[in-house]
């Protein structure tokens, strides 16, 4: 029996600095979908969809992606954006046919559900009519044959990538946070960490020049290490 792949799930914050992810959004999309029609899709469908998702991302605010990857090689990925006031759309959510049944879409699933619910109280979906069973099963509730939706709760915990900081900078924080600082910081990664009554105890950033940047609720000093630590390995996975 062979061993699981060791797949690692990392945010991506550098789609504008590095077009090739959209490259690699494109690919898994267009093997995807050659897969669920039976037949292959050519080299101008992959450059449409590769436009596609370029244009989106400059187009919607508080956009958020996660990319699975194997041995540096993206195999999957799932992003999203802010759709209404209140709601998230997960937009796309595709792993490649050969890494099926491994779990990978659960988890791209989670980490898109504890982004959004910093922003949004429900995460919506249209949904392939193969996949609509996946997102019952994940808790979405089927309203329109493919299109469905997920109250998020207010009770995750641990370290959260943020995305877009507009709205994270009206959090009511209960310590010091430079936040000239993050606004300065559009395009590098940045992570909080929630505990389970969604309070933020510890804010971690990289900057332009990979320093990496922490505040943390200090009065809670027997947690504080294990908070800087928890950021830092988040961190470290987006070198």
């Amino acid at each position: 029996m062979q061993p699981k792949p060791d797949i690692k799930i990392v945010p991506i914050f550098n789609q504008i600095s590095d077009p090739t992810i959209w490259a690699d959004f494109a690919r898994i999309e267009t093997s995807c979908r050659t897969e669920i029609c039976g037949y292959q899709h050519d080299a101008e469908y992959e450059s449409s969809i590769f436009g596609i998702h370029k244009k989106e991302w400059q187009h919607y605010n508080y956009n958020f992606a996660f990319g699975a990857f194997h041995d540096g090689r993206m195999v999957g990925f799932s992003n999203g954006f802010l759709s209404g006031k209140t709601d998230m759309f997960l937009r796309n959510l595709y792993v490649l046919p050969e890494y099926n049944g491994m779990g990978i879409g659960k988890r791209l699933l989670r980490c898109g559900e504890q982004t959004a619910y910093l922003f949004a109280d429900v995460l919506d979906v249209r949904s392939l009519s193969g996949a609509v069973s996946f997102y019952e099963q994940n808790g979405f509730v089927n309203y329109d044959g493919r299109s469905l939706s997920k109250e998020l709760k207010k009770s995750t915990t641990g370290v959260i990538p943020v995305f877009e900081w507009k709205k994270f900078l009206h959090a009511k924080i209960k310590f010091g946070v430079d936040k000239e600082l993050l606004r300065q910081n559009k395009y590098q990664p940045k992570f909080i960490y929630v505990n389970p009554d969604s309070e933020i105890e510890a804010v971690g950033l990289q900057t332009s020049d990979k320093e990496n940047v922490f505040w943390v609720n200090n009065n809670k000093s027997y947690m504080a290490d294990f908070y800087k630590t928890q950021i830092l390995k988040e961190l470290s996975k987006t070198k």
